[in-house]
């Protein structure tokens, strides 16, 4: 993923590419447990990671009074680089200063973050909301120091209902108090309506995009159903875009 800078129409621009020419750092050794496609942690070099960085520096100088400190991260669709957005941009945050960065996964219906993560899949968020564990055991190290992430969990429960819940919003309040930056995974909003639930409860909403996949009439209505709630979209983050040097 990488980004081609600041875009017009207040989105937040990213790209897809491919090994970096001159990359020599050896993904295994920085990487531990981490997806490859965490590429801000796997290769921090990496033009790829570079435009991460990018990104994180236009949320940080976003003119709202404050920069946003808990951020939700949702798409039109599944399977638009949402996880691996709120991963890389953690490791992000991390670079630009901030002490500890959580990750929070509240796609019930297909987690992704452990996976990328190499975290195990519970105690979490589900388990939580349950009353089955408490916050402080839900929270998960990674690889790279200063990131956490907190899981789904393993506890079966009603998504919409669970994610309604009052447990969640104290859930985010303790977050935000304990870290200097929250990033909430959800699950895609047009697809489903947990995102919506949760947007009203958090400083802004990150709409991710894919490029050659999310069609026009499903990034509106995205945007619709976000702003519907009276969401505070941030903004749009493209991804799996070509380099205008691949792009034929």
């Amino acid at each position: 993923m990488e980004a081609q800078g600041t875009v017009r129409d207040d989105r937040l621009m990213a790209e897809e590419s491919g090994d970096p020419a001159g990359e020599t750092v050896t993904v295994a050794q920085r990487a531990a447990t981490f997806d490859s496609r965490i590429v801000a942690h796997c290769k921090p070099r990496s033009r790829a990671s570079e435009q991460y960085r990018t990104l994180c520096s236009q949320l940080l100088e976003l003119d709202y009074g404050s920069p946003p400190e808990v951020i939700l991260i949702t798409s039109p669709e599944p399977r638009e680089g949402k996880s691996v957005t709120a991963l890389n941009l953690g490791v992000s945050y991390l670079s630009r200063g901030e002490t500890n960065v959580l990750v929070i996964d509240a796609n019930l219906r297909d987690p992704r973050i452990h996976e990328f993560a190499g975290t195990a899949t519970g105690p979490g968020l589900s388990e939580c909301l349950a009353g089955e564990a408490k916050w402080s055991e839900i929270i998960q190290p990674t690889a790279h120091p200063g990131l956490s992430v907190m899981p789904v969990g393993d506890f079966a429960c009603n998504p919409t209902e669970a994610l309604s819940s009052t447990k969640l919003r104290a859930l985010i309040r303790r977050s935000a108090d304990e870290y200097d930056r929250v990033l909430i995974d959800a699950p895609p909003v047009v697809t489903f309506s947990d995102a919506a639930v949760i947007a009203p409860h958090v400083d802004g909403v990150l709409l991710v995009l894919k490029a050659g996949s999310t069609q026009p009439k499903a990034a509106s209505q995205a945007r619709f159903l976000l702003e519907r709630v009276d969401a505070r979209l941030l903004g749009s983050v493209i991804t799996h875009l070509r380099p205008a040097s691949q792009a034929g």
